[in-house]
């Protein structure tokens, strides 16, 4: 499967776009760790993955710092992505409808 960067720029900008126009500018992420499978045992279905604890601060911190360096390196796709799961589980629980 390719994944093409365009539709995910496209999906992410209008995903920000629909949120500010319900007046989000933030959302309150009720909890701070979470489980995330290692990704050298993620794809594997045939048994269960090993598995670690994250932290949304620390992977917000990892961003605001890519942000200020300008330098961006494949770590900083795990961080968006962790804090982008963080949102959704928010949307969930506050029940935001978009």
């Amino acid at each position: 499967m390719k994944l093409q960067l365009e539709i995910l720029e496209d999906a992410f900008h209008l995903l920000m776009d629909a949120l500010k126009k319900k007046g989000c500018t933030q959302m309150e992420c009720p909890y701070d760790f979470y489980w995330i499978p290692l990704s050298k045992t993620r794809h594997r279905i045939d048994k269960d993955p090993d598995i670690v604890i994250g932290s949304i601060e620390h992977d917000l911190e990892r961003l605001i710092q890519c942000i200020s360096d300008s330098e961006p390196m494949r770590e900083h796709a795990k961080y968006l992505g962790n804090v982008l799961i963080a949102l959704s589980d928010a949307l969930d629980i506050y029940s935001v409808w978009l």
